[in-house]
């Protein structure tokens, strides 16, 4: 048996020198090389269209869209779904921890969590969670296009593969908020057919059932998945359970015109632990916190989606596509402190047209893409004090109407230079209306926190504490923005299969619905933030051997962040404002490399895959912090995987997950005490998936060191006589074992 070992410099240190000038260097995904059917590096240069979707499907597959991506001009991923299959798949920190970019802190086995790019959505408590990532399913909005990414709507099982933009990179998608955008493409009947089973189960009661059916005919393909998950917690008073039926039927009606249809149902139901103070943290982790239990925290979604994509294909070179999606959801937070029980209902709605083509310009080939599209939503918003320990609704403390509309257009022009050289000129224009106004209620009188006997009215409820009162004068606020985010960029292929980009464009994204309402109740007003951002890298690369790094630099304008509200203890509620000037800068690395082959056995293979973020955000001299960090986004994290798989089907692996220290304050007070510890959690996989098999059996093992860490915390301006920040736990030592099937 011979062994063959890899040492991979050369190419690797050609791409560093070659993308110097650009200050950065670039990995798209850390999948094995194309199939042996797949065109050649010279083949796909006069094959693959780099804008446009491939115009013989409505639904293009996973390696048409990674030849597409290695030829675009900025931080753009294609995460292909299969290497999922071998793992525990409950939020983005179990998806995409070997993607570039993305920093996912999960605090609990249920979507919830921290997810941010390029330091979007820092305030990870209170009303802006979420947000600073827009999300579509198919290239349709999925979700509140006002408030960034909704976890619950997000159905990870039934992706085909999720396009991941960073920053301003797609004018059609990410220009509009901070951190950029995920595109969810869906599984159809033609991409995946037969029956699938999935199942797994794990540690704090985890277990999780999917069942997937799919066919394609010759004019119609149908897709459905039906999933459901449950999950005790790691913490008391944390069981999360949810429910979701996710599909789309595909119809060819002729004439190059095919229509899909797309069907979103679920429900998530939450209890919710509170945070706890640093300090306490350590000596009791599984804590649940002040006022989980004794108000029964729940957070519950339910939610309603229904969307159609139409497309024409006008001949092989141009089509035409329009869609339009309603979405419903309805969200209930059971009770929250100083909040009360909170209902709120949105109902969305939207209409989009996109041109995109082939052409000849001046004698060099050039794809144009151009589209236009209208989002409108509205909430109701209502809050009731609660009785009998929150389970039921006392007297209402406010009602308020919101409304919010968006129109977007935007055109790219690709032009093809040379057959290694391409040129990309953008621009995106939106106007948009956030309008917020609050309905009189009756006065209600506010309870607690207080000490000693509550006031009668306050016994009445049940002596819970605390309790929201009334607002003094109904609040309200109207807010017109309008934006125009042009880019440029450049993409060299200057050795076969390696890329080197550069790009410099404009974002801008508005308040949110909870931005504006909350910065209302406490007379302030909240303006839109503007950034343009300079980034350089390289990418490409085969199984031996792949790389995605891109280097950043970011200026923000008006960057929106919140604070504690003034009156409220404990910094239980937040409020937005924007700070002066910005800065982020950072390093998104991916790396994967074969390292030897034939160790054990002929056809075996060891491979290590992984990702390094670094960043840099801070305040330019800002008015209160001068140019202190900004808190939350760790400087340093790292994800390793090595994996050994044996011709037999067998896989092992280890897997290394590290996160620097993080600060917790704006000011940066509170010396070492606010300074939240980083850590490093050991992992293992182990699996077995026999050639010709249609079955596969995993076992993920994660933490296996027990360690206590930090999952989340609330950043605080200052620490002012708090002694140390409050946090969410991460999860503990756990095993799932997971069996999957198709038949």
């Amino acid at each position: 048996m011979s062994v063959r070992l890899y040492c991979p410099l050369r190419p690797l240190a050609a791409a560093v020198l070659a993308a110097f000038p650009l200050a950065g260097w670039s990995q798209p995904d850390l999948a094995p090389s194309l199939p042996a059917n797949q065109p050649t590096a010279e083949q796909a240069l006069d094959e693959i269209r780099v804008i446009a979707d491939p115009v013989a499907d409505d639904v293009p597959s996973f390696h048409q869209q990674r030849e597409r991506f290695l030829r675009r001009p900025g931080a753009e991923t294609v995460v292909d779904t299969r290497h999922w299959q071998d793992k525990r798949l409950s939020n983005f920190e179990d998806a995409f921890a070997l993607t570039p970019g993305i920093h996912a802190f999960a605090r609990t086995d249920s979507t919830g969590g921290l997810y941010s790019i390029r330091g979007s959505d820092i305030a990870t408590e209170g009303p802006r969670n979420g947000r600073g990532i827009r999300a579509y399913q198919d290239g349709v909005p999925l979700g509140r296009t006002e408030a960034g990414i909704t976890n619950a709507l997000m159905d990870m099982l039934a992706a085909d593969y999720v396009e991941v933009y960073r920053g301003p990179n797609s004018l059609r998608f990410g220009a509009l908020a901070t951190g950029g955008a995920l595109n969810f493409v869906s599984r159809t009947g033609r991409s995946f057919e037969g029956h699938g089973l999935r199942a797994t189960v794990g540690s704090y009661g985890y277990r999780q059932v999917q069942y997937e059916y799919g066919f394609g005919a010759e004019r119609d393909d149908v897709y459905v998945s039906v999933s459901s998950s449950r999950s005790d917690g790691y913490r008391r008073h944390d069981v999360s359970e949810y429910f979701r039926v996710t599909g789309n039927w595909g119809r060819d009606l002729g004439g190059g015109l095919n229509n899909r249809l797309y069907l979103h149902l679920g429900r998530t139901r939450d209890e919710t632990s509170s945070t706890l103070p640093l300090a306490t943290y350590w000596r009791d982790p599984r804590n649940p916190g002040q006022y989980a239990v004794e108000f029964d925290l729940d957070a519950n979604f339910e939610y309603a989606r229904l969307a159609n994509r139409l497309v024409q294909r006008l001949d092989n070179r141009r089509r035409i596509e329009a869609d339009a999606y309603l979405i419903w959801i309805r969200f209930d937070h059971l009770p929250s402190p100083f909040t009360g029980i909170v209902d709120r209902t949105w109902r969305e709605h939207g209409l989009g047209v996109r041109y995109s083509g082939l052409h000849d310009l001046g004698g060099l080939e050039a794809e144009l893409v151009g589209g236009l599209r209208y989002n409108g939503s509205h909430g109701d918003f209502f809050n009731w004090q609660h009785r009998n320990n929150g389970q039921d609704k006392g007297p209402k403390t406010m009602e308020a109407d919101f409304r919010s509309r968006l129109i977007e257009a935007h055109g790219e022009l690709a032009l093809r230079l040379r057959s290694d050289l391409r040129a990309f000129f953008g621009l995106q224009l939106a106007r948009g209306q956030r309008d917020y106004a609050e309905k009189p209620v009756p006065p209600v009188p506010a309870c607690g926190p207080v000490v000693g006997t509550p006031p009668p009215f306050c016994q009445a409820l049940g002596n819970q504490r605390p309790q929201p009162g009334s607002a003094a004068s109904p609040a309200s606020r109207s807010t017109d923005f309008d934006t125009v985010n042009p880019k440029l960029g450049i993409n060299w292929e200057f050795s076969p299969r390696w890329f080197a980009f550069g790009s410099i464009a404009r974002s801008f994204e508005a308040p949110t619905d909870s931005d504006v309402a909350n910065a209302a109740g406490v007379g302030r007003r909240v303006d839109p933030q503007r950034a343009w951002t300079i980034e350089g890298g390289v990418r490409g690369g085969d199984e031996v051997l792949s790389a995605d790094v891109t280097l950043y630099h970011m200026r923000i304008r008006g960057e929106i962040l919140s604070e504690c509200r003034p009156g409220i203890p404990n910094c239980a509620q937040n409020v937005a404002f924007n700070a002066d000037r910005t800065i982020h800068n950072g390093i998104e690395a991916g790396f994967g490399a074969r390292l030897a082959r034939g160790l054990l056995a002929d056809g075996d293979s060891l491979r290590i895959d992984g990702v390094w973020n670094w960043t840099d955000m801070r305040f330019d001299g800002d008015r209160r912090y001068g140019n202190n960090r900004l808190p939350v986004i760790p400087r340093h994290t790292l994800h390793v995987e090595l994996t050994h798989r044996l011709p037999t089907g067998w896989h092992w692996g280890l897997n290394a997950h590290h996160v620097g220290s993080r600060t917790a304050t704006y000011d940066g007070s509170g010396g070492a005490a606010f300074v939240v510890p980083g850590y490093t959690l050991w992992g293992l996989r182990l699996g077995y998936a026999p050639k010709g098999a249609n079955w596969r059996v995993a076992l993920d093992a994660k933490n296996l060191a027990d360690k206590a860490y930090v999952a989340q915390f609330t950043p605080v301006p200052t620490a002012g006589t708090r002694s140390s920040p409050d946090i969410r736990p991460g999860v503990g030592r756990a095993l799932y074992l997971s069996l999957s099937a198709s038949f």
